[in-house]
């Protein structure tokens, strides 16, 4: 079964699990990294806007197969939905800690379609996402859909975490994101 692919019992996010991130949250994400070398959860049309030097699509399941074997920069989008009766989101959120614990992230970018995914990621790895800096998004991002895909994105409110790897620029995450929301420090160091 591809990772990627098959969104069974995908929730709060209408038909599909997979939502591309608005070019203007991109820009404030590249105010942060720059250059974006790896989004794990992408496909050619997304890397349009993110412009990745590297992206894996449905066709490299990222949750089994290796994202990298050097430190970079990660922005990532997870899907929705579940697999085998877990989070997409939280397996994709386990993934990018053990490539942070084994020094192969410089820093990274999460964006939650959902603040549920705070909650839930405490059940599939220590490592809480509320540790890291995190903008609470104040009004919903619009996320940009597949063609031919109908239904509204996702409904309820978003946030935009930084995952500092060996390299930390919170100061710059805070500027970059402090108009869209409030943002929580967490107690990372």
């Amino acid at each position: 079964m591809n990772s990627l692919i098959n969104y069974s019992n995908v929730l709060h996010s209408s038909n599909t699990g997979e939502w591309g991130t608005p070019s203007w949250v991109i820009d404030l994400v590249r105010k942060v990294i720059d250059p974006i070398e790896l989004d794990p959860c992408s496909r050619a049309q997304w890397n349009y806007t993110v412009k990745a030097e590297r992206f894996l699509d449905e066709k490299y399941d990222s949750l089994v197969h290796p994202w990298t074997k050097v430190p970079v920069s990660i922005f990532i989008n997870p899907p929705g939905g579940k697999l085998r009766n877990c989070s997409r989101a939280a397996l994709f959120w386990n993934r990018l800690c053990e490539y942070a614990h084994s020094g192969l992230v410089k820093h990274a970018i999460w964006i939650g379609f959902s603040l549920e995914q705070l909650a839930v990621s405490q059940s599939y790895y220590p490592d809480l996402m509320v540790r890291y800096p995190i903008c609470i998004v104040k009004k919903r991002i619009k996320f940009d859909r597949l063609p031919n895909v109908q239904g509204q994105t996702p409904s309820h409110s978003n946030f935009i975490l930084y995952r500092p790897g060996i390299i930390n620029r919170t100061d710059k995450f805070v500027k970059a994101f402090e108009g869209l929301g409030a943002i929580i420090n967490g107690d990372y160091q």
